[in-house]
């Protein structure tokens, strides 16, 4: 079977568990990881050209380490920048600082879905929305839609940081010429928002 048939049928069958686990398992939050499973799927079906070799040229994998380091820095950097400005914002407009419906909401969620969300969501989510939308519609539109698919944790301050962090992680991605730097800024971004929660501060 071609690969592009299997990216499809492997996205069907995410979409379907998705669905079931929603109604059946929601306590269990199956639906969040057949999601992200379902949109890597999705990304790689139009991301996938003739061989394996050229898919991952055209993402830049492996791309120039020496570069991925140089803009993976550069990208650390900006997120730092991207925490003192979001909490600039929440000091000054308390109307809109609701960052403590993130927290309350993470705190509750099981180990392995933590797990997930720190090792494979960076992965799933920079293929689609950084290999995929950023590609395909620039990085103002994917960064928009990055931001409103955190719109589940009801929190304006989770939108507005996403949307940051997407135009951060999506510009890292056109000027460095691979995906490998936004994955591991994002990986970093996810383990060191769990901590700052895990922590309390």
């Amino acid at each position: 079977m071609q690969p592009k048939k299997v990216f499809a049928v492997c996205f069907f069958l995410c979409a379907l568990l998705f669905l079931l686990s929603a109604v059946f398992l929601a306590k269990e939050y199956l639906h969040v990881i057949a999601m992200h499973m379902g949109i890597f799927f999705l990304a790689m079906f139009f991301i996938w050209k003739d061989t394996a070799e050229q898919t991952m040229r055209s993402i830049g994998i492996p791309g120039n380490i020496k570069k991925n380091i140089i803009y993976t820095a550069i990208g650390f950097f900006a997120i730092m920048v991207s925490f003192i400005l979001l909490n600039v914002i929440a000091l000054n407009f308390q109307q809109i600082n609701d960052s403590e419906k993130v927290a309350q909401r993470i705190i509750t969620l099981p180990g392995y879905l933590i797990f997930f969300a720190v090792v494979i969501v960076p992965i799933t989510e920079e293929m689609f929305f950084r290999g995929f939308l950023t590609t395909r519609f620039g990085i103002i539109i994917s960064s928009i839609l990055f931001g409103v698919s955190h719109i589940a944790y009801g929190s304006v301050m989770e939108i507005l940081g996403a949307f940051i962090v997407g135009l951060i992680f999506a510009y890292i991605y056109k000027k460095s010429g691979s995906i490998i730097p936004s994955i591991t800024l994002h990986f970093f971004y996810n383990l060191i928002s769990v901590l700052i929660i895990g922590n309390g501060i």
